[in-house]
């Protein structure tokens, strides 16, 4: 949190962030996270996988088929 403090336009730790969410099963709050990485990367096909994951474990499946076309 304190690295995406000093440099917001780094998708990478907004990624990892969404990572340690996920694991500690604040889906929502991952997802939102996820998405903010993926505006700043968007031809990154990781964060597309993972945000299909993530929609997959909040039983959002059609929005997860779309995530996971993108990877």
């Amino acid at each position: 949190t304190r690295a995406i403090q000093l440099d917001q336009r780094r998708a990478d730790l907004h990624f990892f962030k969404g990572v340690c969410l996920y694991r500690i099963h604040q889906n929502n709050e991952a997802l939102e996270v996820v998405n903010r990485a993926i505006e700043l990367d968007p031809t990154n096909p990781v964060m597309y996988a993972f945000k299909g994951e993530i929609l997959l474990a909040l039983n959002q499946y059609q929005e997860a088929s779309k995530a996971f076309s993108h990877s």
